[in-house]
């Protein structure tokens, strides 16, 4: 399985309500979908009711992504004084 992480789209959200509609388990979804068992167990727990609904779980989804804070590189100027400073004291 790739390693790469890819976000649930929509309509694998959609997928997963109806295979927990089926009975499958969490495992056996990621299975059929080729995700991580552990993705699928953390996006079952984004309805809180025990019911997993799509719509709910990807505006959840979607409220995290829009207030997901961008962490900045370091500059220039940051990376030549921290790279002086250790070796001046190391």
């Amino acid at each position: 399985m790739n390693n790469q992480y890819r976000q649930l789209t929509q309509a694998e959200r959609y997928q997963i309500g109806v295979l927990c509609k089926l009975g499958f388990t969490a495992r056996r979804i990621a299975n059929e979908m080729q995700r991580g068992n552990k993705t699928i167990s953390n996006e079952l727990k984004r309805c809180p009711n025990g019911q997993y609904c799509a719509d709910t779980a990807h505006g959840h989804a979607e409220q995290i992504r829009k207030h997901a804070r961008k962490q900045a590189p370091l500059q220039t100027a940051d990376q030549d004084e921290f790279i002086l400073s250790f070796l001046l004291f190391n």
